[in-house]
């Protein structure tokens, strides 16, 4: 399966090192515990469930899958930033960009419901991470005057979530006509997300799944409608490596991730 069988987790920086993590995990029960390809994570096996563990309770660790903190990282959250995170919940990216901006700046986290919206909050409370999180509960396809213009934008798309098959299985059985429509509310959430983008901004496009028709094509229709943006080349950790045409594919079978899709646009400098 996805991340070798073992269950991903990312190390809180408030707390403890990806190193340290694993000597406590280990000390605490955990089967085995080792880095992951991503820095500050790690990979490990457990008897019972991750979110049971005392370690997880305190706000040592968060679960979140190798591909899901790649597309995090990509955004490249700077202190003092000002990041929205359109379709967040459980709240892991959330965490991961609130981690890199380090207390400070303002990250706002945003989902369609409240109950998910308050897995967010609780997720940012137990990693101690509230200085700069927000949660909204929030449309991501509609405009909101609440909504401030960003240096970074993430939204991690509704999809068929095709590349999470290996833990999640019941999805083969979904029935496909909802998913038909993906691509159109995908595209409304890209497009709505853009007018949030200052100048030089980053708009950031993840989805779990490996179809083109949710990632290559959205992508493609988008830019078409929108000349102000262009895709950014960018550089995953090893044995992952660059995307020279700003976007890119995670294999399960060739990268040991979860199968994923990210795609990363710049808005032109001198776009209004």
């Amino acid at each position: 399966t996805a991340d070798g069988g073992m269950t991903s987790l990312r190390a809180n920086p408030l707390k403890v090192s990806a190193a340290q993590l694993c000597e406590l995990l280990l000390q605490n029960g955990a089967k085995s515990a080792e880095p992951g390809i991503v820095p500050g994570s790690v990979l490990a096996r457990f008897e019972g469930s991750p979110a049971e563990q005392a370690l997880f309770r305190q706000g040592y660790y968060h679960v979140e899958g190798q591909a899901s903190q790649l597309a995090a990282l990509c955004v490249e959250a700077k202190p003092g930033d000002t990041v929205l995170d359109l379709c967040a919940a459980p709240g892991g990216k959330t965490l991961l960009l609130a981690e890199e901006m380090q207390g400070t700046g303002r990250l706002i986290s945003c989902d369609v419901t409240e109950n998910r919206v308050q897995l967010i909050a609780k997720a940012v409370e137990r990693m101690g991470f509230t200085a700069c999180v927000e949660t909204l509960c929030n449309d991501a396809s509609r405009p909101n005057p609440k909504l401030p213009q960003a240096d970074r934008i993430l939204v991690d798309a509704p999809c068929s979530g095709l590349g999470i098959l290996a833990k999640k299985p019941d999805i083969r059985y979904k029935d496909p006509a909802p998913l038909e429509g993906l691509p159109e509310i995908q595209l409304a959430i890209l497009s709505n997300a853009a007018r949030y983008v200052r100048p030089g901004g980053t708009l950031l496009y993840s989805t779990c799944t490996l179809l083109r028709r949710e990632n290559e094509e959205v992508i493609g229709t988008f830019l078409t409608r929108d000349s102000s943006f262009q895709k950014e080349p960018f550089v995953l950790p090893d044995p992952v490596g660059a995307a020279p045409e700003g976007m890119i594919t995670l294999w399960p079978h060739r990268h040991d991730t979860d199968g994923f899709f990210i795609c990363k646009l710049r808005k032109g400098e001198d776009s209004l």
